[in-house]
């Protein structure tokens, strides 16, 4: 498979639903996150298709969805908003936003699946930030024509381990299904 066909639909800052109140509005970073790599962490998941019928009102639905339970957690996981200070001790939590990006990608998610590790090359097309980039973490949905979605993700090392962003998209997945937070992590 040559290159991807990618055309994005949506790039933005999404914002925290609700805004972080003063007294939260600076992170200190402990002596290890301030001498962590400065770099971003990737992940991708993808999701075939759940039926052959799909249509794009539906898909409009569900990365509505994303979006609103994405800004949703953000409330929860304020930090992901804001930006690392220039001193690079602590993070303004600002409400700046995170990278969002929709994208189309005209090809089917389970053939590409199939080509398996010839398209290794090509899973960078799926990530939202190109660096070097401000923000804390970027999450970019890719719609398949066959209605398969990859998101693709990525969270500042300075920032997230990989338990904070396990727990992170835990969330995200639990608000996303069922519209409610679970209460304090």
């Amino acid at each position: 498979m040559a290159k991807l066909d990618i055309q994005t639909q949506i790039k933005k800052m999404l914002k925290p639903s609700t805004p972080t109140p003063n007294h939260l509005r600076s992170l200190n970073l402990s002596l290890f996150d301030q001498g962590a790599p400065r770099m971003y962490v990737p992940i991708l998941f993808h999701y075939l298709p759940t039926s052959t019928e799909w249509n794009m009102e539906e898909i409009t639905k569900r990365c509505d969805k994303l979006q609103k339970s994405l800004a949703d957690t953000l409330t929860k996981f304020y930090p992901l908003a804001g930006r690392l200070r220039k001193d690079d001790l602590s993070i303004h939590c600002n409400d700046e936003g995170v990278d969002y990006v929709e994208t189309n990608v005209n090809a089917d998610l389970a053939e590409f699946l199939h080509e398996g590790p010839k398209n290794t090359e090509l899973l960078d097309d799926f990530l939202p930030i190109e660096l070097p980039s401000s923000p804390l973490l970027g999450v970019q949905v890719n719609i398949f024509n066959c209605g398969g979605l990859v998101i693709g993700i990525q969270i500042s090392h300075i920032l997230a381990d990989g338990f904070t962003f396990g727990t992170f998209f835990k969330e995200w997945a639990h608000i996303s299904q069922t519209g409610t937070t679970k209460g304090c992590l």
